[in-house]
Parts: C-alpha cells; structure tokens; sequence
C-alpha cells in the first residue's frame, strides 16, 4: 500500500505538470491598428488560449519537476526507514508548495500530499523471514 500511495502520487504530479504545460489555460488577446496611407485605420484583435509551455518557455519545467523529484525519490530508497523519511520530507515539502501556490497552481498537488501522507502512515513491514 505504502508503495501504490507513493508511485499515485508520483503519477498525480506528473498529470499536473504535463496539464499545465500542454493544455491551454491561458488566455492570449493581441490587438493591432494600422493606418494606411489614405487615412483610413484598421483595427485587428485576435485571442486565443495557450499552455504554459508557450506562455513562460521551458523555464516554466523547473517549478512543475520540484513535485515530481519530490514523489520520485522515496521510489528510488531502498531502506524502509529512508523511504518513510523521504516520504515525510515529500508531503511537507509539497503541502508547503501547496500553500506558496494556493493563488495559483498549488492546489492542484493537494491529492498527491494526501496519497503522500497514506503512504506514510502505513506501517513499515516485517522483514521476512
């Protein structure tokens, strides 16, 4: 269980940042007049919706990867004490993420701070025998 919460929560992020960056959530209107030689102006506006990606360039990858290291690094540990430390680490680090960006994009990350803090509380197994 402590696993599945941990990789759903990687999956979250990923959805998040790939959402944000691909699908058009911003509007774009641009506005344009010119004048011609006899006097007579024209006026063109045009809008449209772009991503992300378009709006800020690929700078914008930076911010949207801090929740994705985040989730993937207690994937990567192999000692249950380290992945439980990880794992803390991760939903404080999001859940403070969250609050920095409530504004904006931060509450989309609320359902991987969740599945964060269930892979959490899950008890560390038993070493088999």
């Amino acid at each position: 269980m402590r696993r599945g919460a941990n990789i759903l929560a990687l999956l979250w992020t990923l959805g998040v940042a790939a959402f944000f960056l691909l699908v058009p959530v911003y509007g774009r209107t641009s506005s344009a007049r010119t004048i011609s030689p006899d006097g007579t102006s024209t006026h063109v506006v045009s809008t449209g919706q772009v991503g992300l990606l378009a709006v800020s360039g690929w700078s914008a990858l930076v911010p949207l990867t801090i929740p994705v290291l985040l989730c993937l690094v207690p994937l990567l540990l192999q000692s249950p004490q380290a992945q439980r430390r990880a794992l803390a680490a991760a939903a404080m680090g999001i859940g403070a993420l969250v609050l920095l960006g409530a504004a904006s994009i931060g509450l989309f990350y609320v359902p991987a701070v969740i599945a964060l803090v269930v892979a959490f509380t899950q008890p560390l197994r038993a070493p088999s025998p």
